[in-house]
């Protein structure tokens, strides 16, 4: 296997760190206002749980898999006021 990694590395040069950083796994940043605002919207149903089918029926988040896209990260909305970080 390495050696096939070093023989296209050689045969590519540059284009092949170019293919390895587009092929780079991506995640929808979601924060957990969103979540909350669309739970409070009603676009989701708290009655059922809640996974990554039910957050891109909302049509909020798009997860397009040809764009690298492998998931959702939920984040936490945060600021930084005089060098001091706090969250919302």
């Amino acid at each position: 296997m390495r050696l096939i990694v070093f023989v296209c590395d050689i045969h590519y040069g540059h284009c092949l760190l170019c293919a390895c950083a587009s092929m780079k796994r991506q995640y929808v940043p979601l924060t957990l206002f969103s979540l909350q605002r669309m739970v409070d919207l009603g676009r989701i149903d708290i009655s059922q749980p809640i996974d990554i089918s039910a957050i891109c029926n909302t049509k909020v988040v798009v997860v397009d898999p040809t764009q690298n896209h492998y998931g959702i990260n939920l984040t936490d909305e945060v600021c930084i006021m005089n060098g001091i970080e706090c969250s919302f």
